[in-house]
């Protein structure tokens, strides 16, 4: 089954995805209220941050260190008065007015304007991180520009929607000789009324609520009239206005906007119900409809943007089964994948696992332009769907290695169980940061962040089904590769409370992603193994070594058991292992890895050198498998290592991935060298979206050699969490050295010898 490819009402054009920028598939995302943020902000730092562009420099600095690349504060334009004041009606004294009820989209004066926006992007931009903004194509706000200057625009009728409707409530407009009031059932909250009454000076309209069919209508908005082409052209020349001011554009509740969609939920067909009450007396017959709607909105969106603003990513939140509709028929770069959060979450692995192969056996590209998440701002907090733990901390892993744009929720990397109301100010709970999830994340998934390009691609991600003991194990274990150039990943995941040993050899069957779009038959590619996938073969060494991203240890196996029979790993309960490491060892009397491998048996170590080490000098086996190799002295306070310009050699050997990792951004002629060694090219920024740095903070960081650049999109970083990484790096070179100097010492005694009178004759 493939999510969301039904067709819709009205797509007479092929199918087509949209022209992503390089950058696309590797962001990742992170949402915050705006308003509970900035409090949260004020809080921490002990002064009042209030505005955009006075969020401190730390704070952008640290979300560059977690491997976010796109920032979304929400609720940054100017909201309704009407809605703020229908929420202290209700009694919430504390209350703003909705994020989602946009009276203009201009970003609020307290937030700093619209200069403060730009200040923020400038800031953002030179750590390299993009903006994102929301846009809310359904609907505006109530007593916003669009209903005082452009009523017309919006859908309405002469009379009230039903003859018992009565309007005599509190006038929510602030305009002269205008007057809004809702209906007085909805204001006492015993009725879902649908529309609201405005009066102006010569004019009586009923104007329809914003609402998509399936709860109570959103009384502080009003519903824009799709089937109008002068309002489509508005709103599209609204979408335009706010892509020149950010980076990714988020559509609210996109679904409600497909040609189906309008149809169902306004104008239905003639002789059926519609959806919103009191719309089945606009009912059209398919050709009425199609003539007043002769293309899709959104298709419409695209090619525009793509036509006069290319570069700006478009991504939909978009449900009830158009998921892959929204990206593969209407060229939307993104949507969002709520089978991803509510399957994983419920426990539905069978069915997810079944979505997941049964794309890759249809177009891989699908996977790739899903947003993977584990909240959003109408969901329960992620700690709270999820919990603090393993659980959570598997999510997560399979959100940030999966293809797809890993999208974090306000609140996720700390642990916070807060649900935040779209009218909240500030948080209203006392809801303590757990210190414990925080240290976890920041060991655990910010490096995987960090590293997207080795997880975002689909032209090498391939699915394996597991075998285990069980049905359950099957059922229940994720297993997929994927690679970027020569560098190769591979991701075991258990969502499941009980242990388990999973084997994985051959991969299922998959296409040429996008093959499909040209009205020919999917491309197969060859059946694969997963010693295949890893770039394995048994002429290169008698044992793999698979080093994890998470414990940062090793797994050894036997060459020509990976060969023969697969790969098996023992999984405690929500365990995971992301290896983004391969080697392969050749076994011999010196360094008998064959002996270390079968001692291991399984086990993950430390440090597969030292531990060669202790066994080759008599160490017991248990001493080898604990054997570290010993801390290393740092050139600064932090005790990590100075990175310095290393210009790639002829011949050299790939850069291992695991070099990736945090803290302090290493020169760009560094960052240039390591990405050449890893086979892709070290890009920046887009030049129009490129921004100036700012004049640099006096703080304490690790020295560098040469002045830092930031390279977000492929950026190399250095630190402590993986320093034994750097260890074994450098004992290798003391190897290497010390068996060249005893070649050079080999080398001097036998020219000294033939050189004696009497001593060895060469050419005999």
């Amino acid at each position: 089954m493939i999510r969301g490819e039904e067709l819709a009402l009205g797509t007479p054009e092929p199918p087509r995805y949209g022209n992503d920028a390089p950058w696309m598939g590797e962001v990742v995302i992170q949402a915050k209220h705006l308003l509970v943020w900035l409090a949260q902000l004020s809080q921490r730092y002990g002064a009042p941050i209030r505005r955009l562009d006075e969020i401190p420099d730390q704070e952008l600095h640290l979300l560059a260190q977690r491997g976010v690349s796109a920032l979304w504060p929400i609720g940054i334009w100017r909201r309704s008065a009407a809605s703020r004041s229908m929420n202290v009606s209700a009694g919430d004294l504390d209350a703003e007015g909705s994020a989602y009820a946009v009276a203009e989209y201009v970003v609020d004066e307290q937030l700093g304007g619209n200069a403060a926006l730009a200040a923020l992007r400038t800031r953002a931009g030179a750590v390299g991180i993009r903006i994102v903004t929301d846009m809310v194509p359904n609907h505006v706000a109530i007593d916003g520009r669009w209903a005082n200057e452009r009523p017309e625009l919006l859908l309405s009728s002469a009379h009230p929607p039903f003859k018992n409707y009565r309007y005599s409530g509190e006038n929510l407009s602030a305009e002269p000789g205008t007057a809004i009031r809702i209906e007085d059932g909805y204001e006492r909250g015993d009725d879902a009324a649908v529309a609201f009454e405005r009066r102006a000076e010569g004019s009586l309209q009923y104007i329809y609520h914003g609402n998509d069919g399936t709860n109570m209508p959103w009384k502080d908005t009003a519903q824009i009239d799709y089937l109008n082409a002068e309002a489509r052209e508005a709103v599209i020349q609204e979408i335009l206005s706010v892509a020149r001011r950010s980076d990714i554009i988020r559509f609210d509740a996109a679904m409600t906007l497909a040609a189906q969609h309008i149809r169902r939920l306004w104008y239905p067909a003639r002789g059926t119900e519609a959806a919103i009450p009191s719309r089945s007396e606009f009912a059209l017959s398919d050709r009425e409809f199609a003539k007043r709607l002769p293309r899709e909105f959104w298709r419409e969106v695209v090619e525009r943007v793509e036509r006069e603003l290319p570069g700006t990513m478009l991504l939909a939140e978009a449900f009830w089964l158009l998921e892959g509709y929204f990206v593969r028929g209407l060229g939307m770069h993104r949507v969002y994948n709520s089978a991803f959060m509510t399957m994983l979450r419920d426990g539905k692995n069978a069915e997810y696992r079944t979505i997941l192969r049964d794309t890759i056996g249809y177009d891989p590209e699908l996977l790739r332009r899903y947003v993977n998440f584990l909240t959003t701002p109408d969901e329960e907090p992620a700690a709270v769907g999820f919990g603090i733990g393993d659980r959570a901390l598997l999510a997560a892993t399979l959100a940030a290695t999966l293809p797809g744009v890993p999208m974090l929720g306000h609140g996720q990397w700390e642990g916070q169980r807060e649900r935040y109301g779209m009218e909240y100010r500030a948080p209203r709970t006392s809801d303590p940061i757990s210190a414990d999830h925080v240290e976890r994340y920041d060991r655990e998934i910010a490096p995987l962040l960090r590293a997207r390009h080795l997880f975002a691609g689909v032209a090498d991600f391939r699915w394996f089904d597991a075998k285990g003991g069980s049905k359950g194990a099957r059922e229940s274990a994720y297993a997929f590769s994927n690679a970027a150039g020569s560098a190769r990943s591979l991701v075991i995941a258990l969502n499941s409370d009980t242990a388990a040993e999973i084997t994985i050899q051959h991969a299922s069957p998959a296409v040429a992603p996008s093959s499909s779009l040209a009205g020919v038959p999917a491309s197969p590619l060859p059946a694969s193994t997963i010693a295949d996938r890893l770039g394995v073969a048994a002429s290169a060494g008698d044992v793999v070594e698979l080093r994890d991203a998470i414990t940062n240890r090793s797994l050894l196996v036997s060459t020509a058991s990976l060969v023969r029979s697969g790969l098996t790993v023992r999984l405690p309960a929500f365990g995971r292992v992301a290896f983004w490491g391969v080697a392969q060892h050749h076994s011999t009397a010196s360094e008998p890895w064959g002996d270390l491998a079968a001692q291991a048996n399984g086990e993950l170590l430390h440090d597969p050198v030292a531990a060669l080490a202790t066994l080759t000098s008599g160490g017991t086996p248990t001493e080898a498998l604990s054997a570290r190799i010993e801390e290393p002295t740092g050139t600064s306070a932090t005790g990590r290592k100075r990175v310095t310009e290393r210009k790639p050699t002829s011949g050299e050997s790939t850069a291992d991935p695991r070099l990736l990792t945090t803290e302090t951004p290493a020169p760009p002629e560094a960052v240039r060298a390591i990405a050449a060694l890893l086979g892709r090219a070290a890009a920046p920024l887009r030049p129009e979206r490129r921004a100036t740095p700012q004049a640099p903070v006096a703080t304490t960081v690790p020295e560098v050699q040469a002045p830092i650049e930031s390279l977000r999109d492929h950026e190399i970083l250095v630190e402590g969490e993986h320093s034994d990484l750097i260890r074994l790096a450098a004992h290798e070179i003391d190897r290497v050295k010390r068996r060249a100097k005893r070649a050079r010492r080999a080398v001097r005694e036998a020219l000294a010898r033939i050189s004696t009178p009497g001593g060895d004759e060469l050419g005999d």
